[in-house]
């Protein structure tokens, strides 16, 4: 081969590897697309927590008890079957003490009252944070009174049956707190023969927790 021929031909195979070798480096070099993200289906409907617990501040109007007006607390505690029923029960207590007119002297009577029952629960209304429940509630009561009459301390107490019947509205901060804003319940009460209407007006706190189904 002809040395001229020779050194063209080597020339150009240079001039080539030179052009296209940083080419087919940087393709080398350049950053392939991350791989599609595996994503993780969401549940449409999420399971209602197992269990709500509540505690408040509780005001009984009892217009057939010899103290009018009392004042004390209530506790619940309801299981969730399903988003809008619970079954539970729920234990309210108050006291009260007014003055009474005995024989045309003013004496202190005190009075108390424990409420617990048992029951059904329902959601019967929900948007966003807040929720309307009714419930329907039976069970027991003792009524326990007393009074210093003449020098002497008189006393009696009796036992019977109660329900509760009422309604009330929920605001839920998180998944898990809510503020009973209020609730309001009849609640006829039968003693000694004798039948007590009684009504309750209550605010609290309620907690939900546990795993539902």
């Amino acid at each position: 081969m002809h040395p001229r021929l020779s050194l063209g031909i080597a020339i150009t195979l240079a001039l080539a590897v030179l052009l296209f070798a940083p080419e087919t480096r940087a393709q080398s070099r350049a950053p392939q697309p991350p791989p599609p993200e595996e994503r993780i289906p969401v549940a449409a409907n999420a399971q209602p927590d197992l269990f709500e617990a509540s505690v408040g501040f509780t005001y009984l109007r009892a217009d057939d008890a010899l103290v009018k007006n009392m004042y004390g607390g209530d506790v619940s505690l309801f299981a969730n079957l399903n988003s809008w029923i619970a079954v539970g029960a729920e234990f309210i207590g108050a006291y009260g003490q007014e003055n009474r007119k005995f024989f045309f002297r003013s004496t202190s009577v005190e009075e108390s009252r424990f409420v617990y029952v048992g029951g059904v629960r329902i959601n019967v209304w929900r948007t966003g944070n807040l929720k309307v429940f009714a419930e329907v509630l039976g069970g027991g009561a003792h009524g326990h009174a007393s009074a210093l009459i003449f020098g002497i301390d008189r006393s009696a107490s009796a036992d019977g049956f109660a329900a509760v019947l009422g309604a009330g509205v929920e605001w839920k901060f998180t998944r898990r707190l809510a503020w009973r804003i209020v609730e309001t319940d009849y609640i006829p009460a039968h003693f000694n023969g004798q039948w007590e209407n009684d009504w309750r007006v209550s605010t609290g706190l309620s907690f939900s927790f546990g795993t539902g189904w």
